[in-house]
C-alpha cells in the first residue's frame, strides 16, 4: 500500500500540469474546480472550453458566467487556453458579443489564447477582437460539416447581458 501511496505522490503534480483539460461547457469548470484541491486546479496549464454563446444564457446566468471568467482568469499557471464556438446564436455586434468580448478580456499573460471557431463563422467573426485583446481569432481546421450559424430574429437581439 506504502507503494501505491507514493506513486501517487510522485505522480498528482504531473497529472495537473501536463494533462490538457477540456470542458464540454462553459460553466463546467465552477463544478470541477470545487471537487479539486485549490492548488491541483491551480496548477493546470491547458486549458480548452467548448462555448455556444447564446443571449438568452448570458441572461439568465449572469452570476455564473461572471464566475466562470473570473475562475479562468485567475489561474496562475494557465499557459494555453482555446474557447471553442460551437454554434453561433449571436452576432458579433450585437450586446451580448460586447459582453462576451469584455470576458475575453480578463484573461491576460497567457503563451497561447484562442478563439476557435468552424471556417463558415471566420468571416461573421474576422474583426470582432480588437487589436489591443491577447485572444487570437483561429480557424478549427479539424472541424467537419456546417457550424449552426443561427442569428437571432431582431426582435430577440433586444435582450440585455445585464
Amino acid at each position: 500500500m506504502l507503494l501505491i501511496g507514493d506513486r501517487y505522490t510522485e505522480t498528482i503534480s504531473l497529472l495537473y500540469t501536463k494533462t490538457h483539460f477540456h470542458f464540454p461547457g462553459l460553466t463546467d469548470i465552477l463544478d470541477f474546480r470545487q471537487h479539486v484541491l485549490p492548488n491541483r486546479f491551480e496548477s493546470i496549464r491547458l486549458l480548452s472550453i467548448d462555448w455556444e454563446p447564446n443571449p438568452f444564457f448570458i441572461v439568465s446566468t449572469s452570476k455564473m458566467r461572471v464566475d466562470t471568467w473570473n475562475t479562468i482568469s485567475q489561474m496562475k499557471c494557465l499557459q494555453q487556453f482555446r474557447v471553442f464556438i460551437k454554434t453561433l446564436c449571436i452576432l458579433p455586434d450585437s450586446t451580448a458579443a460586447l459582453f462576451m468580448k469584455q470576458n475575453l478580456r480578463k484573461v491576460k499573460g497567457l503563451q497561447k489564447f484562442e478563439l476557435v471557431v468552424t471556417r463558415d463563422q471566420f468571416a461573421v467573426w474576422d474583426g470582432f477582437l480588437d487589436a489591443d485583446m491577447e485572444v487570437k481569432l483561429v480557424i478549427n481546421t479539424e472541424a467537419t460539416g456546417e457550424s449552426s450559424f443561427r442569428p437571432l430574429p431582431a426582435a430577440a437581439s433586444m435582450v440585455r447581458a445585464y
